[in-house]
């Protein structure tokens, strides 16, 4: 800001090549200032907390240090999802994050990165429900988790794989479930920290980590933690 208020009422005579100044929340300390070497310093001289012998010029491509940096994510944390549209905004928990794995369960979906991880999250059956029954889809359906037997009674028992003995697992229409939660896999996402009440529906589930949920829930108290709490 004390930036942005010195060009702007220095004029273009202070600096005359300075086109830009761009701060990011992506990168925290670290102002970037498209201009020639010289202008740069000159126009920093004299601003507190600007150091300029801590001034670099950017060789490579600026568009790099413009984007979010991205943090791949660990089994068990927690993320948020962008897409599929069906599970937009929707709670997930990290099955896995390897890129190359032979183990991967379902075809995956790669961004220009590469990066991609298997997640698990709450279905929302009632979409099945509907298109079975031949009726239009009229919103998004409530978030439910699907056992086997469940899914057998609802789309019959020819409609349903099921996995060799194993009660928990089974395929339907493609699409893998594990003890009430869908396998997924994704690109689009980003970390987040769950509410109570998302993480209640992974709870009973044997596939997520209860320690995995502990830790969420001690991120969710530090986040309202308030002057004078007891901790």
């Amino acid at each position: 800001m004390v930036l942005a208020t010195k060009l702007l009422m220095g004029g273009t005579h202070m600096a005359p090549s300075i086109k830009s100044i761009i701060g990011r929340i992506s990168c925290p300390g670290w102002i970037f200032i498209e201009s020639n070497g010289a202008d740069a310093s000159n126009f920093c001289a004299n601003v507190s907390d600007i150091y300029l012998r801590h001034i670099y010029p950017i060789v490579e491509d600026l568009h790099q240090y413009l984007h979010e940096p991205f943090v791949a994510p660990k089994e068990g944390d927690w993320v948020r999802l962008n897409s599929p549209p069906l599970y937009r905004g929707d709670l997930a928990y990290v099955h896995a994050y390897n890129d190359t794995s032979p183990d991967c369960m379902t075809t995956r979906l790669k961004n220009p990165g590469g990066e991609g991880a298997d997640v698990l999250v709450v279905p929302r059956v009632e979409q099945f429900i509907n298109r079975k029954k031949g009726k239009g889809r009229a919103g998004r359906p409530p978030q439910q988790l699907l056992e086997r037997k469940q899914a057998i009674r609802l789309f019959g028992a020819d409609a349903i794989k099921a996995h060799d003995k194993d009660e928990l697992n089974f395929t339907y229409r493609g699409q893998k479930y594990g003890d009430g939660l869908h396998y997924l896999v994704t690109h689009d996402f980003e970390p987040t920290i769950p509410t109570h009440e998302e993480l209640a529906q992974f709870q009973r589930c044997s596939l997520v980590d209860l320690a995995d949920i502990a830790r969420a829930t001690n991120e969710i108290a530090a986040l309202s933690l308030q002057v004078m709490d007891r901790v």
